[in-house]
């Protein structure tokens, strides 16, 4: 009994020494997790996150009484993240919404403007809608290419009406570029 009894202490001393140490490891995953929990830089610190979630399932357990306290705030910890970065993409896509329906009105204003057959007028009128347009943030992926082609397609046309070839257009434009970067 006494054999068996001192090899059991001697296997248990192990298995405590490494619950110990994982029990460390676990905490220090959790301070790098707490550390960017609060982070606004989304991209790096969802990598880190899964980085640091990868590590926690690759170090072995602590003693089962610590553990589920371990693993509880570690949860808690990434969670917070990224529900916070849940909900800023969520306002993200409502803020997209809102550009693309600034950007239909525009188009709709662009489509209706009527062209009065003075040239330096017209191409002041044209300015102005593409200054406000360029003014306007991102619209959602997917409407990306649609809403851009009616706009130039709209251009095309007026600036058609007013006989201003498509180098002019696209000199104004450049133009209206360079003074949005000086902004």
């Amino acid at each position: 009994c006494d054999l068996f009894f001192s090899k059991r202490n001697a296997f248990m001393d192990v298995k405590r020494s490494a619950y110990k140490d994982n029990k460390e490891k676990k905490e220090a995953l959790i301070e790098k997790a707490k550390e960017l929990q609060n982070s606004e830089d989304w991209k790096n610190a969802t990598e880190a996150l899964k980085k640091l979630q990868e590590a926690w399932k690759a170090v072995g357990s602590a003693d089962p009484r610590d553990e589920q306290k371990l693993w509880q705030r570690f949860r808690s910890t990434c969670d917070h993240f990224f529900g916070r970065k849940k909900e800023n993409f969520a306002k993200l896509v409502d803020e997209q919404a809102q550009n693309l329906a600034l950007k239909e009105d525009m188009l709709k204003e662009l489509e209706a403007l009527e062209m009065t057959g003075n040239k330096g007028t017209d191409l002041a009128a044209l300015k102005s809608i593409g200054e406000r347009w360029h003014g306007v943030g991102f619209v959602p992926r997917e409407k990306v290419k649609e809403v851009m082609d009616k706009y130039n397609q709209l251009l095309d046309l007026k600036y058609g009406q007013i006989n201003a070839d498509r180098e002019q257009r696209e000199m104004s434009s450049f133009r209206n570029r360079l003074a949005n970067i000086k902004e």
